[in-house]
This record gives C-alpha cells, structure tokens and sequence, in this order.
C-alpha cells in the first residue's frame, strides 16, 4: 500500500471515530493494536484494541455536541503516518474537552492477511 493510501487509511479510522462508528474503527486496526492516552482522563494510559473499542461508546456517552478533530498536518513515510491536530468535544456537565495539539502515530503493516492500524494516539 502506498503512502496516499495509507493517510486514507488513517483519516477514515478518524472519521469513524469522530461519528462513534466503532465497527468501522475495528475493521481499519489490526488486531494487535494499541491506543495510549496520556493521562488525565479516564481513558488514560496503554489499551489493547478490543479495550479501546469498548471505550468509544462510554467516551460518547458524556458528549453533549460535535466531536471535532482538525488535522494541521498529516505526514507519511514508509509504514507510518504520523498526524497532528486540534480536537473539541463538548462533554457533559458544560465541561469542554479541547487540547491543541493533539499528536497520532499510525504505523501500518500487514497482520497475517490483513492490513490496517496498529495506532498510538496521545493527547495532553
């Protein structure tokens, strides 16, 4: 897989996050995935990809408005894509959830017969 193709990749998982599309996030991860967050949240710290999917919809039970993520940069060399953002999610409780930047490392590879994200995301 190209370099174009995997920035596709890597924006689709984003745009499956975004619409809480949790299928579509766990069909664009290899099965060997892992998500960290920093801390600060209850998400926070190193989660395997069927911990992390059974996050997305208790993370989109607190959201009261857009889940927004602007990517400023999107780069991509060899099996990695590496992007970095700012995010805006208003939470319940009229809490705001906004960090700038947010950073996201994808390094993309086959796993088995299967290609996708095998992704490190982190905020803070």
């Amino acid at each position: 897989m190209g370099l174009e193709e995997n920035k596709a990749v890597a924006c689709d998982f984003f745009d499956a996050m975004m619409a809480g599309d949790v299928a579509r996030m766990g069909k664009l991860m290899t099965d060997d995935a892992t998500w960290w967050v920093m801390r600060s949240t209850v998400f926070s710290g190193l989660h395997q990809k069927q911990e992390f999917l059974a996050m997305v919809p208790q993370l989109f039970a607190e959201v009261t408005g857009p889940f927004k993520i602007r990517f400023d940069e999107i780069t991509a060399e060899d099996d990695r894509v590496s992007m970095t953002a700012k995010g805006r999610v208003e939470m319940t409780l009229a809490s705001v959830f906004q960090r700038l930047p947010l950073s996201f490392l994808y390094p993309r590879w086959q796993s088995g017969t299967r290609e996708g994200i095998h992704g490190h995301g982190s905020s803070g």
